[in-house]
């Protein structure tokens, strides 16, 4: 049996092992957007959120965090890299029913440009490692974008 059990595609990929389905639709991003949604409303894994102007405390608090849970072996989905949007991570924490802890980050740049990216997915903690001015931003701006 394979690991995979399924995959969303926009079209079929015939050389694909017949033993995994596919799931061909339209949009796939959608898909995986509506499946990642639904999947986190019944999950029972805790979303963490670091959040702040200093990429490199978010970093130190992320790997600390890690540290942590995997010392008392808890299952956890990490973001290491700033790309990752938290679809994806929700979608890989998903993959698994024993999943305890999701952990994200979103430095000042990252709310910036995506404002939205924790309304659907509300933190069940968020931590805050740094409030500082930038070039652009006061502190009164940065604040309102974590409230």
């Amino acid at each position: 049996m394979p690991y995979i059990s399924g995959i969303i595609v926009k079209t079929p990929i015939p050389q694909l092992n017949e033993d995994i389905l596919q799931f061909v639709v339209q949009d796939t991003y959608d898909a995986l957007n509506k499946l990642v949604l639904t999947s986190y409303d019944t999950s029972d894994a805790t979303l963490i959120a670091t959040v702040g102007t200093n990429n490199k405390g978010i970093y130190v608090i992320n790997a600390l965090f890690e540290e942590l849970l995997l010392k008392n072996k808890n299952q956890i989905v990490i973001k290491k890299k700033e790309l990752v949007s938290l679809n994806m991570l929700i979608a890989l924490a998903s993959t698994s029913e024993h999943t305890e802890y999701i952990i994200s980050n979103a430095s000042n740049r990252a709310l910036i440009s995506n404002p939205q990216q924790f309304d659907k997915y509300i933190p069940d903690i968020a931590i805050i490692s740094s409030i500082e001015e930038t070039k652009n931003q006061t502190i009164d701006n940065n604040v309102e974008l974590y409230t």
